[in-house]
């Protein structure tokens, strides 16, 4: 693995982490203590990560099998693993950790607008294979 590729996901959850704390304080008054700053850089990572891992997946199986093994196994299938398993509840995860840390409790009475976040990873999901379609075609024709 080079080192480009390792030390970019982490500059990428020190930014993250970075710009959580600074709209985490700007709006919700909250100090800069270690253990504040520890609680956004965990937040940063548990969004982030579980994408990273989803792309990884997504490249492993198109790299392995080819589009069209992983179009046969269906497009709600695509959806449910890599919308709303793989973007859409890092996504919910995010939210509800902003919210609690914003409000130094938990934020269950976030329901309705935690499922939001599932759909928007299934729409992302549904763009995405929409996409992998017109790059075979294309590549189908060539």
């Amino acid at each position: 693995m080079k080192l480009r590729a390792l030390l970019f996901p982490l500059l990428l959850v020190l930014a993250a982490a970075l710009l959580l704390f600074q709209l985490n304080r700007s709006m919700a008054g909250i100090a800069a203590t270690p253990p504040m700053i520890a609680a956004h850089l965990m937040l940063a990572a548990l969004l982030l990560l579980p994408l990273w891992l989803n792309k990884a997946w997504l490249g492993r199986k198109l790299a392995d099998a080819g589009w069209p093994a992983l179009r046969a196994q269906g497009q709600v299938r695509f959806i449910l693993i890599y919308g709303v398993l793989g973007r859409g509840v890092p996504l919910t995860l995010f939210v509800f950790g902003m919210s609690s840390v914003a409000q130094s409790k938990p934020a269950l009475a976030m329901g309705p607008g935690l499922l939001f976040w599932l759909l928007m990873g299934g729409v992302f999901a549904s763009s995405q294979w929409r996409q992998l379609e017109r790059a075979n075609q294309t590549q189908d024709k060539q």
